[in-house]
């Protein structure tokens, strides 16, 4: 996992403590200081080292520049550091991992300090484990941010279902809830603040590991803007989304952490006098818009509506578009379009139009229509409702 960056770091250089042997090796002759949990301001990683959180390595790409990009910071003044955090029910520091150039002249052994840091860096990242119950991020966020200090560098890698007030994405709904609505919530509340001058970089967002069941591709994409609109409401300069491991490996030993309820879309199977239900979560509707998150998987999921209109000469579909009571109850406008963007997909995957038969009611009927609204339903109000009848 190091080795591309130590022989990055070792590339033309003249003269080597350990030669021909590996760099990453030579730094390991070397021993390991104990961590110390001093506040360097700087690159702080909060590690999702967790139940229910897929393994947090290897490291993605935007990490790793950011460790390296401290090396090259070194280079002032001769230091430079890394704070690990962990991401459990009670955040915490776990370590500093202290770089130290000074009083060392020789090239060589400069850039085997380096890769020391590097080894480091990736071996303490590797080693720490949560040892509280349950998932508090936002806290891990503001314990790393306030470590990092103005013009730092914080990385969350974590799959962000937090699982403790205020944001518990353990009560139903709220996964689902709207982004811009829970980032209000969070800062309105000084649950995260202060992120003014520095980059956060979030990794692995929406990437689980068993028991907890797996996040459809839509649910991830919700779950980024979710915590993308987080931190960029709490004052963040830039923030960079990064892909997880890939890897859905469990993290062994560690406290328990609740699961949070993931609908089971199942598969849709079409028939005469059938109601089929499309949650803005399962057909992916972007807020506001008709824009779909994920194109590939929409067509995926209404597949089989189109495949039985194709094969039932007296099949027929009537959509039904509603959506969160927000705004005028009976501005039918963009709940219509909605369910005409239904009919659009249907018909480009080989449906008959004419048909198909579309309407828009402005608000949903949960738990009323004319309920005020609560996120704890909003997602059950942003639908499409798909009546088939066989005339």
């Amino acid at each position: 996992m190091t080795s591309h960056f130590v022989r990055r770091a070792l590339a033309g250089t003249t003269a080597t403590v350990c030669a021909l042997t590996a760099a990453a090796a030579c730094a390991r002759q070397h021993p390991v200081p104990p961590c110390d949990t001093a506040s360097v301001p700087g690159l702080v990683i909060a590690v999702g080292a967790r139940a229910n959180s897929a393994l947090p390595t290897p490291l993605p790409d935007p990490v790793e520049t950011a460790i390296e990009e401290v090396i090259k910071e070194a280079g002032k003044d001769g230091t430079g550091a890394a704070t690990i955090i962990r991401v459990d029910g009670q955040p915490s520091v776990a370590c500093t991992v202290h770089l130290d150039l000074r009083g060392i002249a020789n090239d060589a052994a400069r850039d085997n300090e380096r890769a020391r840091f590097r080894n480091d860096v990736h071996r303490r990242i590797e080693e720490v484990r949560a040892v509280e119950a349950e998932a508090d991020v936002l806290k891990a966020l503001q314990l790393a941010s306030d470590r990092a200090g103005a013009n730092g560098t914080v990385v969350l890698i974590d799959s962000g279902l937090q699982t403790t007030n205020p944001l518990n994405f353990t009560v139903a709904g709220l996964l689902d809830a709207g982004a811009d609505y829970l980032a209000d919530q969070v800062v309105a509340g000084n649950h995260l603040h202060d992120l003014a001058g520095r980059t956060i970089i979030l990794a692995g967002i929406g990437e689980t590991a068993p028991p907890q069941a797996p996040l459809f591709e839509t649910q991830k994409q919700r779950l980024r803007e979710i915590w993308e609109a987080i931190v960029r409401r709490a004052g963040a300069t830039d923030v960079v989304l990064a892909p997880g491991s890939g890897k859905a490996e469990a993290v062994a030993d560690v406290p328990p952490v609740s699961l949070v309820p993931v609908p089971d879309v199942g598969v849709i199977q079409p028939d005469c006098d059938t109601t089929i239900i499309l949650y803005e979560d399962e057909i992916g509707f972007r807020p506001n818009s008709t824009d779909l998150r994920d194109p590939a998987h929409a067509q995926e999921l209404l597949q089989p509506i189109a495949d039985w209109l194709r094969a039932t000469s007296r099949g027929h579909a009537h959509l039904v578009g509603s959506i969160a009571h927000y705004g005028n109850p009976t501005d039918t406008t963009l709940s219509l379009a909605r369910a005409e963007k239904i009919k659009q997909i249907l018909v480009s995957l080989g449906a008959d139009g004419a048909r198909i038969t579309t309407e828009g009611i402005g608000w949903g009927p949960i738990p009323s229509f004319d309920a005020p609204p609560d996120p704890a339903i909003d997602h059950l109000n942003r639908r499409v409702v798909v009546s088939l009848s066989c005339r």
